[in-house]
This record gives C-alpha cells, structure tokens and sequence, in this order.
C-alpha cells in the first residue's frame, strides 16, 4: 500500500511540473504555508495564559507587600501624632507596579 502511495505521489508530483500554472501553484502553497505558520504564532500567547498567570499572581503579591509596609509605615507616623491614639490605615492601589523602560 504505501508503494501504491508513493508512485501516486511521484505521478502527481510529474503532472504539476509538466502543467502550465506550475509557478501559480508553487505561490499559491508557499502563501498558504505562510498563512499557516503566522496564524498559529498568533494563537500560542493565548494558550500559555497560565503562565501570564502566575506572572500576575507575582505582581499582585508583591503589589500586596508594598501595600501593607506602606500601611504599617503610615500607621506608625499618625500613632505618633499627639492626640490621635491607635490608628488603623488602610490603602487601596489605583494600579500595579509600572515599568517605565529609558528610551533615547
């Protein structure tokens, strides 16, 4: 069977250089082959999501360790403020971390 498959190949592959359009052909799969290998670059972000969210977990805990110092600093400094007593600070981020990259 795979005989049989192989010279059927080979017979096809004999016709499509004796056709005309030989060069149509070529292009047309070679587009194609491209389409292929860019369509599914665009599609290999979307499964490795796990991966972007472990990188988020990250960010929000260290977002969540930043919030508290900021908390336990600030709640010190009012403490030590004459007639305020025990104070209790809570702050609520607007945003995550941002990195600003340097550009020339």
């Amino acid at each position: 069977m795979k005989n049989n498959l192989w010279t059927s190949i080979k017979e096809f592959a004999i016709k499509l250089k004796n056709s005309k359009n030989f060069y149509l052909y070529l292009a047309i799969g070679l587009a194609v082959l491209i389409a292929i290998i860019y369509f599914s670059s665009l599609l290999k972000p979307a499964q490795d999501s796990s991966t972007n969210n472990d990188t988020t977990s990250a960010n929000l805990t260290a977002s969540e360790e930043y919030v508290a110092s900021l908390e336990n600093k600030l709640e010190n400094v009012i403490s030590q403020i004459e007639g305020t007593g025990n104070a209790k600070v809570t702050i609520t981020l607007e945003k995550g971390f941002e990195y600003v990259y340097l550009k020339e």
